[in-house]
């Protein structure tokens, strides 16, 4: 696997520590309890959520582009020449791309290593 494409892969930022948590006291996690409550015992362990692209089901256009670091007149001309990943038009006319069709799509161009 190339170098960029593993790092796109993994570009993820890991979850926020317990700490991180408890640094928004006042604010109501899922559970319906504070950071800063005892916890009650069984419950699930507050965490902070972020949102990545990673976590996303649809990725924007926008999100896309970054991630492939690819100007939008690339990907419209491999999109007008069928080597772009599989779109979903919505109906204000914005794309969206599946996180799974963007995986499979670049998971099919990976090049074997020369032996």
């Amino acid at each position: 696997m190339h170098q960029w494409l593993a790092a796109i892969r993994h570009r993820a930022d890991p979850p926020l520590t317990q700490e991180a948590a408890l640094a928004h006291a006042g604010k109501q996690s899922r559970q319906g309890r504070t950071p800063n409550q005892p916890q009650p015992k069984g419950a699930p362990p507050i965490m902070a959520h972020r949102t990545t692209t990673t976590q996303r089901t649809y990725l924007t256009l926008a999100e896309v582009l970054a991630e492939l670091d690819i100007p939008k007149s690339t990907f419209f001309r491999w999109k007008a020449t069928g080597q772009a990943p599989r779109t979903i038009k919505l109906p204000n006319g914005s794309l969206r791309i599946r996180r799974r069709d963007l995986d499979t799509w670049l998971s099919e161009r990976e090049e074997q290593q020369a032996a």
